[in-house]
């Protein structure tokens, strides 16, 4: 439950002296959590954004002003900025759902996503870009602020493009989403370097409304015209991927705004075998997933199932559609040579256990029950090679032992 305290600006002003302002928001806050009440700010002063610091329980505060559309993304993105430095979350007013570089920008504010369009006019071709089906909104870690280069035109003319940045972190992988458009039409030639958004190493940089991309080195220079937005179109939108270990960098579910936000891409982790877990909406039976290799990857599910994968070897993009389990999550390993497997003969009571030479960083752990939390421990019998593959003896003593590859 939340409680917006409109007009803060104007009609929700106490006498300016040293006691009533303090007095009223901390009467409004204290009193909104003994409730379990969060608050949201709307026309706030730049005093309600340093007194909200004070409040665990508010979470959100609008930062641009009433209907929001272009002539508003400047303020609402320096705005953002102030915000979501002293812990809150910002968001904009409504506009209408049709307008997608508006919903866009909604969206990677992280804040709420509201839309105001008249009963039955909604589009939900648009809408769906940044909610699920069940209404969760996949969004970023952080606000969507401008880039310090940014700040740096804005104090000395202000008519380069603005270039704006939010991002995702899974562990130590981070994509950025970069929004940019042209402040004057004679000005479009804009840039960024990944490396100074966070995205370490070589980086491919996949241009959303185009559905193309490219490779960019490690710390080099992304190059790119955008275009003066008009009627709540043009500008441009990237969504940027550090290439991990595997060589693979994944783009996530790109039918959403924010493809790796958590709400969809729940986990992922790359050690030279990347590894994906996918959120599902109650309801909702499949999904395509997307992602960049310079071959077609080898996949797994080790959880849920996954269909044909299709892949084009000239952009090297690759798609899947997968499908969740029981738990409405599924997990997929990627990899660009075979997937490390289990191989297990007996032969007159003698057991051996094989797996790839390939599969460097792995070691056999055994356990004599699955039933979680299953307690999975080391085998340490010696590892022999025998060609391309290591082979375990085992003899078994337990009524049954299951076997699992760990990295």
């Amino acid at each position: 439950v939340t409680f917006e305290h409109d007009w803060l600006d104007i009609n929700a002003l106490p006498l300016l002296n040293l006691n009533d302002p303090p007095a009223f928001m901390n009467d409004m806050a204290h009193s909104a959590a003994a409730k379990g009440i969060d608050l949201q700010y709307c026309m706030p002063l730049p005093r309600h954004f340093l007194q909200g610091s004070l409040y665990s329980n508010l979470a959100t505060m609008r930062v641009s002003n009433d209907r929001f559309e272009i002539g508003k993304w400047n303020s609402f993105l320096y705005t953002s900025k102030l915000a979501g430095a002293l812990g809150c979350w910002p968001w904009t007013d409504v506009f209408y759902s049709s307008e997608s570089r508006n919903l866009l920008l909604s969206t990677l504010s992280a804040g709420p996503v509201g839309v105001g369009d008249a009963l039955g006019a909604i589009n939900t071709i648009n809408l769906a870009k940044s909610v699920r089906p069940d209404g969760v909104i996949v969004k970023p870690d952080s606000p969507l602020t401008p880039t310090d280069p940014s700040y740096v035109n804005g104090a000395q003319s202000g008519s380069q493009p603005m270039v704006a940045a939010a991002y995702v972190d899974h562990g130590d992988l981070r994509a950025a989403y970069v929004f940019s458009f042209a402040q004057a039409s004679a000005l479009t030639n804009s840039s960024f370097i990944p490396n100074q958004l966070g995205v370490p190493g070589n980086a491919y940089v996949y241009d959303y409304f185009s559905s193309t991309g490219v490779i960019v080195a490690a710390s080099n220079t992304f190059n790119f015209t955008t275009t003066m937005p008009s009627n709540n179109v043009n500008g441009s939108y990237f969504v940027v991927i550090p290439v991990g270990p595997s060589g693979i960098a994944f783009l996530g579910d790109t039918n959403k705004f924010v493809t790796l936000g958590k709400k969809r891409i729940s986990t992922m982790a790359d050690a030279g075998v990347l590894k994906v877990t996918t959120s599902f909406a109650v309801g909702e039976t499949n999904l395509t997933l997307t992602g960049y290799a310079p071959s077609a990857p080898y996949i797994g599910a080790l959880n849920g199932a996954f269909g044909v994968m299709n892949y084009d070897p000239t952009t090297h993009l690759f798609s899947i559609n997968l499908a969740p389990d029981g738990s409405n999550t599924a997990t997929l390993a990627l990899s660009l040579s075979p997937l490390p497997y289990l191989q297990i003969t007996n032969s007159g009571g003698n057991m051996q256990i094989f797996w790839p030479t390939s599969a460097i960083g792995y070691h056999l752990e055994s356990t004599v029950n699955l039933q979680p939390p299953a307690n999975w421990g080391p085998v340490t019998n010696p590892v022999n090679v025998i060609g391309n593959l290591n082979s375990v003896g085992l003899t078994p003593s337990a009524p049954a032992s299951f076997y699992r590859l760990k990295q």
